[in-house]
């Protein structure tokens, strides 16, 4: 079985400052000279670009890649690291400095919303003329044309000019024109960025489909590592436009984490932390500071849906204080309080001083998603009073990944905590 798609030594610069060579006609003599004599051509621009002086970006930089027949591809990494550039050649909407692509089929891409579509011309003709571009006869178009509609579900506007569409409705109109070209190569660049989370939910599941029942190639660039870890089976990480990574999905989405913030092991709270404290008011007493905290027995702050989160927290003690109640807050990445958890037992410091003590927080509950800690310190008086302490926030950061094994994955619109599965009788 041929190899769907191979990758030798691919690099790609860019000249800085240089947007085109300055008339249409010289873009495509250039274009027709790459295709011809395209080696040729290369090693004179590099000598030219020498010459001049000018300088030069890298953003692909000896990649090597293969890709099996049916395999489901996450490429992933920070923005910069050369991720719709590589989609881009694979395209070949632009051409490589050095290096080779092989492609064994018929390749189909939707790198942004609405590639290739035309504003001026309706949904109907923008499907026909898509279709076409991809290698498709008027004939195979035809044949699929309901199924493309029904799909992207905006029927009643299929003869409206595209330039009128919401964002929300060109994606739905783009993916379900990708997702049924006969393709046997499909190349995707944050295509579930925009629409409903109903319409996300679908287009995963079709993706899916193309992929296990139909044989076809997929490979998906996305920030989103929920919707990677449900539709791929292999991950390649892209880093200042190298592969450093390539193999399962959760060390990928591992390795994609330790690249950033989300990765930190270890805070010490600033008055930036305590900022926080001026939206509850109230605090008034700081016998106890909360200094710093500590995450254990993790590389990153990932977390699979089973899991507890176990850290270490180290107190500032100003005043010996009995019966303080430690509280953490958990919210969603817009902000949004999602669960409370207190400790199971009142915090007594009985000398001054820097005082450590381990915690573990259970995750169990808590669905697909980015997640952020605040932690509050409060003290009850005799009449049952609340005293505000400290308050830090965010004082954790951390990322849940499912690992269940479910016909449906859990959506975000159906909420963030997950109770118990309902059993009958």
């Amino acid at each position: 079985m041929k190899e769907a798609v191979i990758i030798n030594n691919l690099t790609k610069e860019y000249r800085l400052g240089v947007i085109g060579s300055g008339t249409l006609k010289e873009d495509l003599q250039n274009f027709t000279n790459r295709l011809l004599k395209r080696n040729e051509e290369q090693e004179k621009a590099k000598k030219s670009t020498k010459e001049s002086g000018q300088k030069t970006f890298r953003a692909l930089s000896g990649v090597d890649l293969t890709v099996k027949p049916g395999e489901r591809i996450g490429l992933i990494g920070h923005n910069g690291a050369g991720k719709s550039t590589l989609l881009k050649l694979l395209s070949r909407i632009t051409m490589p400095t050095s290096g080779e692509i092989i492609l064994n089929g018929r390749v189909s891409s939707m790198l942004e919303v609405g590639t290739g579509f035309h504003g001026d011309l309706t949904g109907r003709e923008n499907v026909f003329m898509n279709g076409a571009i991809n290698g498709m006869k008027k004939m195979e178009i035809a044949a699929k044309f309901d199924e493309i509609v029904e799909f992207s579900g905006i029927g009643k506007f299929i003869d409206t000019p595209v330039k009128r569409y919401s964002s929300g409705m060109y994606v739905k109109l783009a993916f379900s024109v990708a997702a049924h070209l006969d393709s046997d190569i499909v190349l995707m660049d944050e295509v579930l960025a925009v629409g409903d989370m109903k319409f996300q939910e679908k287009c995963l599941l079709k993706m899916k489909q193309m992929a296990q029942e139909e044989g076809r190639t997929i490979i998906y660039v996305s920030h989103n590592m929920n919707t990677v870890k449900q539709l791929c089976n292999r991950a390649v990480v892209l880093e200042a436009g190298q592969v450093i990574y390539d193999g399962d999905v959760d060390g990928g989405i591992q390795k994609y984490y330790g690249l950033s913030g989300t990765n930190t092991l270890e805070t010490v709270f600033t008055d930036a932390h305590r900022g926080f404290r001026k939206n509850i008011g109230r605090i008034n007493r700081e016998e106890v500071m909360l200094h710093d905290i500590r995450i254990l027995d993790k590389q990153a702050t990932l977390y699979k849906d089973n899991e507890a989160l176990h850290f270490k927290l180290t107190f500032d003690v100003k005043r010996p204080v009995d019966n303080v109640l430690l509280r953490m807050d958990v919210r969603n990445s817009r902000g949004n309080l999602i669960a409370t958890s207190i400790c199971d037992g009142n915090l007594f410091f009985t000398r001054k001083g820097q005082i450590k003590e381990d915690f573990e927080l259970p995750l169990k509950g808590l669905t697909p998603g980015n997640y952020n800690v605040a932690i509050h310190l409060t003290e009850f008086n005799n009449a049952g009073s609340e005293i505000f302490i400290d308050a830090v926030h965010p004082a954790i950061t951390f990322t849940i990944i499912s690992d269940r094994k479910e016909k449906i994955e859990w959506p975000e619109y159906w909420g963030q905590v997950r109770l118990p599965d309902i059993t009958e009788g």
